[in-house]
């Protein structure tokens, strides 16, 4: 009976166990999910069926795609794809099948990924590391399972595997479209033909789209244009032919895979000499740098009464421009200094017996009190400063 017992137990210890692989399905967040892989021996292919619970796969990344695995460069190939081997050397490896395929999007795929090298060879794989990624295009569950038909696992010394865990399972969530970014800044006059727009970044977010307008309101902004962080730099010129030397109105939006944000608080900016003609500088160009570049003498209607850039029910002069243009009349320079916006009831940029806001500016303001934004003229950009909003 010994004798038996003794037979039996050498049989078994004869017999090798199964080799295991171990699969983990990492979520990277914003509906990436990353394929690690830890193996007792060196793997040379995987055939593995990958599928999701709800929406697609959308995308194959972060696999080898350089050619061989080789030391400093290791890792494993997609496969079917166009390979090239000129003697015993892989040149090309192609663009893979399943990553440009067009079965892509889809709920499930095959995934066939191999590493070519001999027994002992230094440039094998490691035990352990990264197989590829997938970006799915929602909330899901993530199944990977051996395809048996076509090999599932199999060593470098062509002995199978098993999988420690089949099917492997993962949950994959998108993020939630990031918020709006914060502190929101544009900058006034430090670039001479640009603008620089910055901002505190969204968390989430991929990518940030910037919009821009000539007026204060995001609904009838534009975009400038998409950039992965802060700052933004728009090229906003600088002459009176073109538009965008003009005050600019900044919003913007963070984006990622699941959407974008709505806009954030705008902020506005202008270039450097917004208000100087490059060919004929204006008469009062000089006074306007004295008294520290006032944005409001670029107002567009500034000269006719719209001493602060807005409008109020649709009409640009209204009883906020009478009260500045009250308080700083007949003043001299160093009484008008005193007054908050004091310079911006100079509505023709001159001075009449040393006095800058005088019965010329009165007259002008009376004459478009309260008239509607259309019945308003706009400064004429030859003979004041160009306008910058």
């Amino acid at each position: 009976m010994m004798k038996k017992l003794s037979l039996i137990l050498a049989v078994l210890l004869l017999v090798p166990a199964m080799a295991t692989v171990t699969l983990t399905i990492v979520d990277e967040g914003s509906g990436v999910a990353r394929i690690d892989y830890t193996a007792d021996a060196n793997v040379s292919a995987f055939a593995l069926d990958v599928s999701v619970s709800a929406g697609t796969i959308t995308a194959v990344s972060d696999y080898k795609t350089d050619g061989e695995s080789v030391t400093g460069s290791k890792g494993y190939g997609i496969y079917p794809g166009s390979i090239t081997i000129v003697g015993d050397a892989m040149t090309d490896s192609g663009t893979p099948h399943v990553g440009g395929d067009p079965c892509l999007p889809a709920s499930s795929v095959i995934l066939e990924m191999g590493a070519l090298y001999g027994p002992g060879d230094a440039n094998r794989p490691d035990l352990s590391g990264t197989l590829c990624k997938l970006t799915v295009s929602a909330n899901c569950t993530m199944s990977i399972t051996e395809n048996a038909l076509r090999g599932g696992i199999v060593y470098a010394d062509a002995t199978g595997a098993d999988l420690t865990t089949d099917p492997t399972t993962g949950v994959i969530t998108l993020a939630t479209p990031p918020a709006a970014p914060t502190n929101v800044a544009a900058t006034d006059g430090t670039g001479t033909t640009t603008i620089t727009v910055s901002w505190t970044a969204s968390v989430d977010a991929t990518s940030y789209d910037v919009y821009k307008s000539f007026t204060n309101d995001s609904g009838t902004a534009t975009l400038a244009g998409n950039i992965a962080a802060s700052p933004y730099v728009y090229s906003a010129g600088t002459t009176q032919t073109n538009a965008d030397s003009r005050t600019t109105y900044f919003w913007v939006k963070a984006k990622n895979i699941v959407g974008d944000s709505g806009f954030s608080a705008g902020d506005a900016g202008y270039v450097t000499e917004f208000m100087q003609n490059p060919s004929t500088p204006a008469a009062e160009y000089t006074a306007w740098v004295t008294w520290g570049r006032p944005k409001c003498w670029g107002y567009r209607k500034q000269c006719n009464g719209d001493t602060n850039g807005t409008s109020l029910g649709g009409k640009p002069v209204t009883n906020s421009d009478v009260t500045l243009i009250a308080t700083a009349f007949n003043k001299d320079d160093a009484a008008l200094a005193l007054v908050v916006n004091g310079i911006c009831a100079d509505l023709n940029h001159a001075t009449l017996g040393g006095k800058r806001v005088t019965n010329i500016d009165v007259t002008t303001l009376a004459t478009n009190f309260n008239k509607d934004a259309g019945l308003v003229a706009e400064c004429v950009n030859s003979d004041i400063l160009f306008w910058k909003n």
